[in-house]
């Protein structure tokens, strides 16, 4: 009987051992750098590649093992790099050129130089596809290429890039974090904009004119240089603003621009968890500029360190009227008897629970810091306060708790407007 079990135990060991050799591309190593592909476009246009990948070890929260990197070769020629960020498989989409159908000679080389990670880049699959919709051609042709420093493979990090066609065209870039400006007060990013990522507008058009965002926050039109056709743009501060491609970040980055949602832009992320979970994982491993830790894994609700992103309710809302930065939002759960405040603190304005919005008739979305823990079920009302003078005319458009994976789960708020006057709230049941 053993001897049969023995067998047994080898035949699905043998049968495992064959699918995971199956489902794995290639493993990169510092002695086995390269991974050649031969694929094929079929079709005419923007060819993207889809390269799912992943760590052997550490990750984005790992200090000293937050990234690899991949540099990209079409053919002979260098295009690109693709930074490898989790143990679990992500997949990196890559906008490469526009092209014609037939053959492509891909070529992966690990570069070991530029990576911090040292161990193993496992692929585990490549693919092709063509954009086939004429309206993305002209987003994808005045999509900008990146070049980064070699700093930016630890810490605030351009994850990913947004577009959004509205009077203009207009593409917004996704950092992880931001170490200066804004972003050397944690709690003020968070009270303020709700998150501790980094969103800033790059590239856009005025009256047809290509613009870019400066150092200093300043407008300037883009003539110059381009990568593969398209505009090329160094992240060159610290509070992620741009200039002209000047060939001294040697990373280069060549993003697969998403449409952004309508409403604030940190919509985008919501669609995005693994975004949230790797902003979350490096504010737990960094210090601001004062030296304490960005955010702690679980903080008391009237602390103003930065907690857990998953600590919070995130309510998006529209209100009018009312006085300048009078409204706010209040919860109640089922079972605690206390109310809990986005403007619980008095004093300082970088408090993340002293802000409030200013009315002034768009989207604004704000957090609620709750005990760690709550979960959708025990959130029993989601109420828009009014601490103004004058009453306010509001709207939720949406409120939700993070799951244990980053993403939103949604509670079923009134969307239907409402005034509010002044000293009250006007809550929604759930």
């Amino acid at each position: 009987m053993r001897g049969l079990l023995t067998t047994f135990s080898l035949l699905l060991l043998l049968l495992f051992t064959t699918h995971s050799a199956k489902a794995t591309l290639a493993t990169l190593t510092s002695t086995s750098p390269q991974k050649q592909l031969s694929l094929k476009l079929t079709k005419p246009g923007w060819a993207i590649l889809n390269l799912k990948a992943r760590l052997a070890q550490g990750g984005w929260g790992t200090p000293n093992e937050e990234s690899a990197v991949l540099a990209l070769s079409l053919g002979k020629t260098f295009h690109s790099h693709v930074v490898v960020m989790d143990k679990e498989p992500m997949t990196y989409k890559v906008l490469l050129s526009n092209g014609k159908p037939g053959p492509l000679t891909l070529t992966f080389t690990l570069d070991t130089a530029l990576s911090r990670n040292k161990g193993a880049v496992i692929l585990e699959s490549a693919a092709l596809e063509t954009n086939t919709d004429p309206a993305k051609n002209r987003f994808y042709a005045s999509s900008p290429v990146l070049t980064i420093s070699t700093s930016r493979l630890s810490t605030d990090y351009p994850a990913f890039m947004g577009y959004a066609q509205e009077k203009e065209l207009k593409y917004t870039v996704y950092f992880t974090n931001e170490d200066g400006g804004t972003g050397r007060f944690p709690t003020m990013l968070m009270g303020i904009y709700a998150r501790l990522a980094d969103i800033e507008s790059a590239l856009w058009t005025v009256n047809g004119v290509l613009t870019y965002q400066s150092p200093g926050h300043l407008d300037k039109a883009f003539s110059g240089p381009k990568r593969w056709g398209r505009p090329a743009l160094s992240v060159c501060t610290d509070n992620g603003l741009f200039c002209p491609d000047d060939g001294a970040h040697p990373v280069v980055l060549s993003y697969v621009p998403i449409p952004l949602p309508p409403g604030v832009r940190e919509r985008a992320m919501d669609v995005m968890p693994w975004f949230t979970r790797i902003v979350n994982e490096e504010v737990l491993r960094e210090k601001d500029g004062q030296g304490k830790p960005k955010a702690k894994a679980d903080t008391a609700v009237k602390d103003a360190a930065v907690g857990d992103a998953r600590q919070y309710l995130y309510a998006d809302f529209t209100c009018t009227g009312g006085d300048s930065s009078s409204a706010a939002v209040e919860v109640k759960l089922k079972t605690d008897p206390r109310t809990f405040k986005n403007d619980w603190a008095q004093g300082s304005f970088a408090n993340p629970g002293n802000f409030r919005p200013t009315c002034g008739g768009g989207e604004y979305r704000v957090v609620v810091k709750l005990p760690w823990g709550v979960k959708k079920a025990d959130i029993a009302q989601v109420g828009l306060a009014n601490r103004g003078k004058a009453p306010l005319n509001g709207a939720f458009v949406r409120a939700f708790l993070l799951d244990g994976n980053f993403a939103p789960a949604d509670l079923s708020v009134q969307t239907k407007p409402f005034t509010v006057v002044p000293g009250s709230t006007a809550f929604s049941s759930l």
